[in-house]
């Protein structure tokens, strides 16, 4: 289902002009054929052509109801043309006319017009009775003029409510499998995240394990490569907010000579980022404090990263501003 064939009830395309187009080009032929277009009734040929106007416009190529002003012209033009058909003698009056011209009001309420719709139908019917009350018509008569108009309204009632069912059901069908195409893509970077991250593991841990397996003594030098690898993991995973490779080398330096780094950071979502220089100032603090035996980075607030050294009973603290 294409979106024109939904925007406009399926009248905006070539083939529904077409066929409405050979649908009134039967009916003329029909008209010539019953010799209303003679001088005698000059308002038949005239009836035709307003007819012919309205199935351009009813077909018009717009994804989307006529304008309140063309629907209210197509309706202003239909009804001209009832009365125009009316004027004939109740033995030459065209009932193909009258039944065409209740079909375009019935595709105006298809087309998305149903207030103009309703009083040109409401319209054309009151003028038509009141034709047939006046000329005294039979109630063969009556039910020959009035049963099509009926039925096509009742008709397009049915196709615009089938038609938003149907396109109701489209929709929840489209926006299921575009929710389904999200979860797809969210698994599978969610899965190559934790890939990436499963590397930098391995990458981290494979040279002390290989060296574990391989029995290399675990004395106190291998003990801080584990404990330097073992900290890098867990401030990946806890604070993932201050992670940047000028800090994770001064954090790395300062584990491997045997300092304990404690690294917090909270969940500030308004925080920016930890850019180069903030992190090459916390570096460099890390690198002063080389006498440290307790470093604690702490990132509580919105735009600072605050450090603690311990050194014995001497502790310092620096502000770095992140914003």
């Amino acid at each position: 289902m294409t979106t024109r064939s939904i925007g406009a009830g399926g009248l905006a395309t070539g083939r529904a002009r077409w066929a409405l187009a050979f649908a009134w080009a039967l009916g003329g032929v029909k008209a010539l054929i019953d010799g209303h277009f003679t001088a005698e009734y000059p308002s038949l040929p005239i009836v035709c052509a307003l007819c012919l106007i309205v199935v351009f416009v009813v077909t018009r190529r717009d994804d989307a109801p006529l304008s309140g002003a063309l629907a209210a012209v197509s309706t202003a033009i239909l009804i001209a043309a009832t009365v125009l058909a009316l004027l004939a003698t109740p033995a030459a009056v065209s009932i193909w006319q009258l039944h065409f011209v209740a079909y375009l009001l019935a595709l105006l309420f298809v087309r998305g017009n149903a207030l103009a719709a309703a009083v040109g139908a409401a319209t054309h019917l009151i003028l038509v009775v009141a034709w047939m009350a006046l000329t005294a018509a039979t109630p063969f008569s009556f039910g020959q003029i009035m049963t099509p108009p009926a039925v096509a309204y009742i008709a397009v009632v049915v196709w615009v409510l089938v038609l938003r069912r149907i396109v109701l059901r489209e929709q929840r069908l489209r926006s299921e499998a575009a929710e389904h195409e999200r979860q797809i893509r969210a698994e599978q970077e969610a899965a190559e995240h934790i890939g990436r991250q499963l590397a930098r593991v391995r990458t981290a841990t494979e040279p002390a394990l290989t060296q574990l397996r391989d029995g290399a003594v675990l004395d106190v030098e291998l003990h801080r490569r584990i404990a330097v690898v073992e900290g890098a993991l867990r401030d990946r995973l806890r604070s993932p907010r201050l992670q940047h490779p000028a800090l994770d080398q001064a954090i790395a330096a300062a584990r491997a000579r045997g300092a304990s780094v404690n690294v917090l950071a909270g969940d500030l979502d308004a925080a920016p980022a930890l850019g180069d220089t903030a992190a090459a100032q916390l570096a460099g603090i890390l690198h002063a404090a080389a006498d440290a035996d307790t470093i604690v980075i702490a990132w509580t607030e919105t735009d600072r990263v605050s450090v603690v050294a311990r050194s014995g009973e001497r502790t310092t603290r620096h502000v770095v501003e992140v914003g």
